[in-house]
């Protein structure tokens, strides 16, 4: 999290335990559904920061 605000970057928080983000124990993460779950995440995170 730190490296992520020095370096400007967003930071896309996956694996087990991610306290800060609400029902991520729930998200979907492997195959074909969990692996475009995460795609659509990333590419959502990276349109915020171009937006802002």
């Amino acid at each position: 999290e730190d490296t992520a605000k020095r370096l400007g970057a967003p930071l896309y928080q996956m694996g087990f335990p991610v306290y800060k983000v609400l029902g991520n124990n729930h998200r979907i993460t492997i195959g074909y559904w969990g692996t475009l779950t995460m795609i659509n995440e990333a590419a959502n995170l990276l349109a915020k920061e171009v937006h802002q």
